[in-house]
Parts: C-alpha cells; structure tokens; sequence
C-alpha cells in the first residue's frame, strides 16, 4: 500500500504544483520593500531539512485538527515544486536525507525513495541511524533495544555485515575521517569501518541516570547558541537513546588535528591516535557535561557547558560550567580552572536597542541575556551563517540578516519558524505556512 501511494502522488503532483507568485518578505536598510517567489500548499508545515549536495529539501506536513493527517514530502527549490509526498506518522516515523535518496523508516520498513518517490529497496526490520553517502553505507539496529548494529548497502538495501555497538544513551555524533572510517560517540567510543563492520572501541561516560533533582532550563536556543560551530567537521546525529531515565549527550566533539583525536567524557580529556591508542589522558577537574573542544595553534580548549538532554528533548542543567586550556601535544593544564563569569556559559549575540536601527554585537553569559531583555533590550542569537561577512539572526519568530559589526542588510517583516541557504539561494519558512525563495546575490 505504501509503494503505490507513493508512486501515485509523484505521478500526479506535476499537476498540482502550487503557481510561482511573490512575496513581500521584509525591508531593506533604506525601507524599501523586498520580494521573493512564494508556494502555498494549503498544509501546515512543522519544519524542513536540507538534502545534503541537493538544491532540494525534505518538508513535514502535521496538522494540528482532526484527521491529524501527517505527510513527508521532497521540495526541489531550483525546479520550485514539489516532486512527492507519503504519509507518515512521525510519532513514530523518521527519516534521513541522503543525495541519493530519502532513507524512511516507517511502521516496520525501512525504505529508500529516490527523486520521483518511486521506492528503490523495501528493507524489514532495520533501523537507520547515520547514512554514509560516502561510503555508500546505511547503519542501524534491526530493532531499537538491539545492540546489533548493521551496515546495509545505500543502493541496494542488502545486509553487509554485522557488529555490536551497545547505544542505551543513544548516539551523540558520528565524524566522518579521512581515510572512510567514521568516529561514533555511543555508550562508548566507537571507529568504525563502514564497509567491513571492523571497530575499535574505547569505554567513555556519555549518559548518567538519577538526574530528577536537576534544574530544568528549557533552553534549546541557548544550547545552540552555545556549541554552535564547535565544531571541526562534526556531524551531529541524533538517535533516541533506549534508557527512559537517561540524561545524555554529555560528552564532546570529536576534535581531529593532525592525525590526533581529541575527546572529552564526563570525567576525563583524551588524545587518541588513529587506533584510538590513548597519547594523554587528564581527569576534569570536575565532572563535565555536554562539552566542547577546539585548538588553537598548540592550545586545547575545553568548555563545559553544564547541559544534559533527557528522552523527551528537555535540557537539564547538569554540571556546573567551567573552562580549561591544555597543550595539545602532551596535555600539560596551561591554566588553574577558569570560571565563566559565576561559572556561566558565554553566548555570541547581538543586542537590539528599540531606538536604534542597528545591532550591536556582544558576548553575554546566560543570565546576561536575561537581564537585557527584562529591560526592553532585543537579543538575537545566530540561525546561519551566509558568508563570512553576513548571517541571518533571531530572536523568537522575527528574523534579520545583518553584517558581523550589527549593521542591517533585510528586515523580515513575516514571523519565520525556519530559514535554509542552499547554495546562494535562502529558502524561508513563514508562521502562515508560506515557503519563500530568494537568491542572495540579490541582497548582498
């Protein structure tokens, strides 16, 4: 039944392509107006996600009133249409964008659908959790308390091999290296061949449990204003973890320099070598959660963060923040531990003042913010980056693109849930369900 409806809606949706119109989307600098092409499907759109090395996306209808009906759909923005659209139930249901297709797990299959939705291979009882396009490898679990993890091949959906990589705190990130192998941050450290299955391990501390006395935050925006890029080439996966009463993802990036991995769990730092062969190790000086590494010249960097995830996506506060800086080469501590301010995280942002047309860049700790806005004051926190010069902020559903310095390019006047820059062109998302379209030589 899957099959012939998804063939079905690619057969006839060239048919019911939404018509290009316009948009006013904003204001420049001087006020003046700004348009965009625009398409209406009549749907509500909850989110979308880019296909990597495609000029296209993945769309997630949910409506919110009876029948509930939920849709995956892939949008071509240079051909401006969509291509196909399946139903799904994502309470259940997910998906992972490949170039060469959509993989889909949905009810007991898991699938790959290619451009025109037709589906490729039918697979049961297999559970996706990273595809490498690279090496042509899908890697999952054959059921979600399993710890078999298995490698299928991208095209044809046919078993490779087999291993075991025990995931009770889910999967935290999975880095591509240089030589085809992938680095995993699972219940333990994992470098993995994808095409053989072979892995070499290391135990890590990812995940803790007994945290109910943690203070919540409910602060996602913050978490990613935080780590945002942290990071090294880092791919971040996110795969449920099995325990119910985890909280995890409280290790690090993985860092790679030089041929070293660097590495932090929630008790000690590591440089490893290629055969994840322990160089140095150092305890924290105190326990670390959610953490972040990046070098400079000799110098290693560390910043807890302090935040733990639970099951349901709530972050907690976990440890408390604090920073280190090591050499590199050996790990000899170059400082006595640094406290953030009242051992709070920094977070990059810009300022907006009511009576001023521009932005002023600053560095703030959490309760910073805080207080900034309780005087009236806007902060505005990173969504992408569009060059090094330019990036697009927000704050809630208003938007902006601005330069480095605060100065403002294009004022969006719609309330957006979402924007994406594929190649040079930015596709946004409005609150009224309007996917917009504009190519940013345009602009900048």
């Amino acid at each position: 039944m899957m099959r012939s409806f998804v063939i079905l809606v690619a057969s006839v949706l060239v048919l019911s392509v939404a018509a290009k119109d316009s948009i006013s989307i904003g204001t420049l600098a001087d006020g003046t107006e700004f348009l965009a092409e625009k398409h209406f499907f009549g749907k509500r759109i909850e989110r979308f996600d880019r296909v990597p090395d495609k000029l296209q996306l993945c769309l997630r209808f949910v409506e919110t009133i009876p029948p509930l009906r939920q849709e995956l759909a892939l949008y071509d923005v240079s051909e401006h249409r969509m291509k196909w659209r399946t139903e799904v139930d994502f309470t259940k249901d997910y998906y992972i964008p490949t170039s060469q297709g959509v993989v889909l797990q949905s009810g007991k299959s898991t699938l790959l659908l290619d451009e025109k939705g037709s589906i490729c291979w039918e697979m049961k009882k297999f559970r996706p959790v990273y595809a490498d396009v690279r090496n042509g490898v899908v890697l999952g679990y054959p059921k979600k308390k399993s710890n078999e993890l298995m490698g299928v091949s991208l095209t044809k959906g046919q078993k490779l091999w087999s291993s075991v990589l025990s995931h009770n705190g889910g999967w935290g990130e999975t880095m591509p290296l240089e030589d085809g192998r992938l680095l995993i941050s699972a219940d333990m450290i994992c470098l993995l061949d994808p095409l053989t299955g072979k892995m070499l391990t290391r135990n890590a501390e990812n995940s803790r449990t007994s945290y109910k006395q943690a203070l919540i935050y409910g602060a996602g925006v913050v978490i990613g204003g935080v780590l945002a890029g942290a990071i090294g080439g880092a791919v971040f996966v996110y795969y449920m973890p099995v325990g119910g009463n985890l909280l995890h993802h409280l290790n690090s990036n993985f860092y790679v320099d030089d041929g070293y991995i660097y590495y932090a769990d929630r008790n000690f730092i590591r440089c490893m070598n290629d055969k994840l062969k322990v160089i140095w190790e150092k305890e924290l000086p105190k326990k670390a959660s959610m953490s972040r590494i990046y070098i400079q010249e000799d110098t290693l960097f560390f910043e807890n963060t302090g935040w733990g995830e639970n099951i349901k996506g709530d972050f907690y506060g976990d440890t408390r923040p604090y920073i280190m800086r090591y050499d590199r080469r050996d790990g000899t501590e170059l400082s006595e531990r640094e406290a953030l301010k009242d051992e709070e995280n920094f977070v990059y942002c810009y300022l907006k003042e009511p009576d001023k047309p521009y932005f002023t860049p600053r560095r703030l700790t959490v309760e910073e913010m805080q207080k900034q806005k309780k005087n009236g004051i806007g902060v505005y926190q990173t969504d992408r980056s569009l060059s090094l010069t330019h990036r697009v902020i927000f704050c809630d559903k208003d938007y902006w693109i601005v330069d480095l310095a605060g100065n403002v390019l294009l004022h969006f006047t719609k309330p957006l849930l979402q924007t994406e820059v594929l190649d040079n062109v930015l596709v946004g998302l409005t609150d009224q369900n309007v996917i917009f379209q504009f190519d940013l030589r345009n602009l900048i």
